[in-house]
C-alpha cells in the first residue's frame, strides 16, 4: 500500500540527503511532500529515487496560502507558478493543490499528479476538480472529515463513504 509521507521537508542539500534516505530507505514511504521554497537544489536528494514520488507544496488549503503562494509577481504570475515549473524535473513530481483554491488554481498549472487536501472539514468542493478535465492522477485526501466526523459508523465505514463520494463526483 503506498504511504504518502506528508512531511513537507525543506532544508539545504546535505540535510535533505539524510531526509530523503530516511523517508525512502528507512520509512519506505512513497511518495513524500516537500516544501520547495528554498529552491530547486533542495529537491535533488529526493529526485535520486526516481521510482518514488514527490508532491511539491504549490497552493495549500489553509487560509495562509494567500500570504505567499498566491501572491502576484511583477511579471503577472503568482508565486505558486514558479513551483509548478519545478515539476519538469521528474515525471514522478506532482503538486499539492488545496481543493479550497482549486477553481482559481487548476487552470494555471500543468497536468501533473496532484495531492489534493481540503475536502471534508476544510469544505473544499469536488466540483472544481471534476470540471477541470485533468488527465494526470489525483489523490484526494480526507483526514479530519473521517477521523473527527460525528457521522455514525466505524472508521472504515466513514472512509468508504468518502471514497464513494469522491468517486461519484469525479466519475
Amino acid at each position: 500500500i503506498p504511504v504518502v509521507l506528508d512531511v513537507k521537508r525543506r532544508h539545504i542539500g546535505e540535510t535533505q540527503y539524510y531526509y530523503a534516505t530516511a523517508c525512502f530507505e528507512h520509512l519506505r514511504a512513497y511518495p513524500v511532500t516537500l516544501n520547495p521554497f528554498m529552491g530547486r537544489d533542495t529537491l535533488e536528494p529526493f529526485l535520486k529515487y526516481p521510482e518514488k514520488g514527490l508532491y511539491l507544496l504549490a497552493v495549500t488549503s489553509n487560509p495562509g496560502a494567500a500570504d505567499i503562494e498566491t501572491q502576484a509577481l511583477t511579471d503577472g504570475r503568482q508565486v505558486f507558478q514558479i513551483v509548478t515549473a519545478m515539476t519538469e524535473a521528474s515525471p514522478e513530481t506532482g503538486l499539492v493543490v488545496g481543493l479550497t483554491n482549486a477553481a482559481e488554481v487548476l487552470p494555471l498549472i500543468p497536468d501533473v499528479p496532484l495531492l489534493i487536501p481540503g475536502l471534508g472539514a476544510q469544505g473544499g468542493d469536488l466540483a472544481a476538480l471534476a470540471s477541470s478535465a485533468r488527465q494526470a492522477p489525483s489523490l484526494v485526501n480526507v483526514s479530519r472529515g473521517i477521523l473527527y466526523s460525528d457521522a455514525p459508523g466505524s472508521f472504515a465505514e466513514k472512509a468508504a463513504d468518502w471514497r464513494d463520494r469522491i468517486a461519484a463526483s469525479l466519475g
